[in-house]
């Protein structure tokens, strides 16, 4: 008869079979659609942040705003998850959906971004690139400064690089909003030994 005791066994929802992906896709869409409808209430109250106009107090309550509901879509996609593992979830489990989700609204920005530039703002564009450059009159920059600073920063204007640009880092806020989520809501596993 053998008397040793038995090694614990793997977490006890390791092996339940749970795909994250339709949870990744449907807060990610969430995330999209709520960044979106910044970009659209900016337009519509002429408060966009990314306007070199635009008061510093509306830019930080944008962001602040923005940064608290990103994360709270997130943590809700990652409680559902908890939800449908059986009430566990890992560190590593939270933080490989949230970088999902921020890659699914990475690449549904991309679409709504591009709608954003070239339907519904055409002119967007021209408008930040005309605001920084009364900005940098207001700075009494020279005209071969100004010239010499719109070279360097050119590629900022095209609209493709700011479409891009956005949805690289949504990936990266998913990365954050991971570590911050998987943080506050993991629930390990308990241990069991084999009966």
């Amino acid at each position: 008869m053998d008397n040793t005791i038995p090694p614990p066994v793997s977490p006890a929802n390791k092996n339940i079979q749970v795909p994250n992906n339709p949870i990744a896709i449907k807060y990610g869409l969430i995330s999209a659609f709520a960044g979106f409808t910044f970009t659209i209430i900016g337009f519509i109250t002429d408060t966009d942040p990314a306007m070199p106009d635009t008061a510093t107090g509306i830019k930080i309550g944008y962001g602040l705003f923005g940064f608290v509901l990103g994360l709270a879509i997130t943590m809700l996609g990652i409680k559902e998850y908890r939800t449908q593992l059986g009430g566990h979830i890992t560190f590593a489990q939270a933080l490989i959906l949230a970088i999902k989700i921020g890659v699914v609204a990475g690449i549904a920005s991309i679409a709504l971004s591009a709608l954003y530039f070239f339907v519904i703002n055409p002119g967007y564009v021209d408008a930040i690139k005309a605001g920084v450059m009364a900005e940098w009159e207001r700075q009494n920059m020279s005209e071969a400064q100004m010239e010499q600073a719109m070279g360097m920063m050119g590629f900022m204007f095209n609209p493709w690089f700011t479409i891009l640009s956005g949805a690289f880092g949504s990936v990266m806020i998913g990365l954050i909003y991971g570590l911050i989520g998987g943080l506050i809501l993991k629930k390990e596993p308990p241990y069991q030994r084999p009966a």
